[in-house]
């Protein structure tokens, strides 16, 4: 900018000093904008025509005098001010500093002199102008970058404490997240009935121990009212002799209610919170709820099936026992009444004798599930022929088959010998016979063992119902059904059953399903299984 184009506001009261301060200004190249004589008439003046410098006379017209009018010149406009004025003595002065003034030039000058402080002065204000910007870019930059790394700080936080459903691995989760990022130490508070439990507590450098007491104390407040609270750290003498600096407490609600909260501290960072840093602090710890609910709602289920396992594995020992009574005992009256000529007595006594089997079957899968949930199927591995073992499944389910309508065929080499658990394939072998017979609607099931060198493989095959795709992938699922219970009966255990004995084998089983065209179920099976 050259001297032409910089436009002066001259504030002088004598008509004559201002005359001449225009003519000079002129001479220099400057535009000059006014001429005002009193405070209100320089407000004026600067607001309508925007000069880029004010000369300041501090003697003026009226009840404002030059230093209270460069003040606000500075505080409304920003402009540049240069004091001239015959007043030196040290009171002036020190009202002139507060003012922030570009120059201060004192009665009589020459025009050299002049030239300089307005020169001087406009590239000082444009100096700090700029300088002021960047730092307000500096500043937007530093806290756009803050957000980025807020944003991906709670991006990785949801990930982490998604990763568990374990209360305490999701409580041990939330702390190594929270420091350094969030505080230099954190605690997590529960309630549970009228006591409040640190389980939690982590330190860049650890003093666990003297904490613990000293912020259950702080938390009491927030998980009774379920609001916030940022406070410094030297609020709390032995707080404050520890090293702590700063300390934010926000509430852990779960399903409107207060359980727990967090107390996040500062202390060898130097770090300072204030109000944005309670609401990050809110906001991670709103996601910390959800996973601790999550968490807990996970136990919750894990605890109730535990309780359902339980239940089962002792149901099923103790009605097993009165059930092999019963069994031995109809046995007994079946042969009994197998000399007499009463043929509804001999078809009543083989039903009963049926069902009270059938009831067996069904103790014994819910033993099997409750060994399977606790870890605790176990093979009793030997040699065996997988050939003979499923013509001898196949034949006891002849007599069904026939009944149903359904014509079963078994193709089989003479000896298929492996290391298995007979017992377990067996019941693999019962469990999609049963299936097969039952689904069958009276077409053929074919059985079809073969091996090689490493694996054997045992096929069943009817040409029944069929499972609907959406089913196909939930069938080896506990009390999964493919049909409704009421038409077909059963627990929906059969098949996960055998998916479990086979894959206890090292085997696996897939199914091959169209609705209407049949079923297909493959066992493969490694020809030396060892669990």
């Amino acid at each position: 900018m050259t001297a032409a184009q910089r436009k002066i506001l001259v504030v002088e009261d004598e008509n004559i000093v201002a005359m001449d301060l225009r003519a000079s200004l002129t001479a220099l190249g400057y535009q000059v904008t006014d001429t005002a004589g009193t405070g209100h008439e320089a407000l004026e003046s600067a607001q309508q025509r925007q000069p880029d410098l004010v000369l300041m006379d501090i003697n003026l017209r009226g009840e404002m005098d030059g230093i209270t009018t460069a003040d606000l010149m500075r505080t409304r406009y920003d402009l540049p001010v240069v004091y001239l004025t015959a007043f030196s003595d040290d009171a002036t002065l020190r009202r002139a500093r507060v003012t922030e003034p570009f120059g201060y030039l004192l009665k009589p000058f020459d025009e050299r002199e002049l030239h300089i402080a307005i020169e001087m002065a406009i590239y000082r204000h444009q100096a700090q102008r700029e300088h002021e910007r960047l730092l307000q870019e500096r500043s937007a930059r530093a806290a756009i970058e803050k957000q980025h790394r807020w944003t991906r700080f709670l991006a990785e936080a949801g990930e982490k404490l998604s990763a568990t459903l374990d209360v305490k691995a999701t409580l041990e989760s939330l702390v190594r997240l929270a420091v350094p990022q969030l505080a230099d130490c954190i605690a997590v508070h529960v309630k549970e009935g009228d006591e409040i439990r640190t389980p939690v507590i982590h330190h860049a450098h650890g003093k666990k121990e003297l904490l613990a007491d000293l912020l259950r104390r702080g938390c009491a407040n927030v998980i009774r009212t379920g609001q916030p609270e940022l406070l410094a750290a030297s609020a709390e003498k032995d707080l404050a002799s520890l090293g702590f600096e700063s300390q934010i407490c926000v509430p852990l609600t779960i399903r409107g209610t207060t359980d727990g909260a967090l107390t996040l501290l500062t202390a060898e960072s130097g770090r300072v919170y204030g109000p944005d840093d309670l609401q990050n602090s809110i906001e991670f710890a709103r996601r910390c709820s959800t996973a601790l609910e999550n968490a807990k709602l996970y136990q919750l289920a894990r605890d109730a099936v535990a309780m359902r396992d339980e239940f089962l594995s002792i149901a099923s020992h103790e009605l097993r026992t009165p059930l092999t009574a019963m069994l031995l005992s109809v046995q007994g009256l079946e042969r009994a009444a197998a000399p007499s000529a009463d043929a509804a007595v001999r078809d009543r006594t083989k039903r009963i004798v049926h069902q009270v089997r059938r009831l067996i079957a069904l103790v014994d899968a819910l033993l099997d599930v409750s060994r399977i949930a606790a870890g605790k199927l176990e093979l009793d591995p030997e040699q065996c022929d997988l050939a003979l073992l499923a013509r001898e499944v196949a034949g006891r389910f002849s007599e069904p088959a026939r009944q149903s309508g359904s014509e079963l065929r078994v193709q089989a080499p003479d000896r298929l010998i492996g290391v298995w658990d007979p017992l377990r394939l067996d019941q693999v072998l019962t469990n999609l016979l049963s299936n097969a017979v039952k689904f069958g609607a009276g077409k053929p099931i074919e059985v079809a063992v073969d091996a090689d060198d490493g694996a054997a493989r045992i096929s069943v095959a009817d040409k029944g119902i069929g499972i609907s795709r959406d089913k196909v992938a939930v069938i080896f699922d506990r009390f999964e059904r493919a049909v409704p219970g009421r038409k077909y009966g059963g627990l929906g255990l059969g098949l996960y059953i055998a998916r479990q004995m086979v894959e206890a084998h090292g085997g696996r089983i897939e199914v091959e399903s169209e609705p209407g065209l049949g079923t297909t179920f493959v066992v493969e099976i490694p020809r030396n299984a060892v669990r």
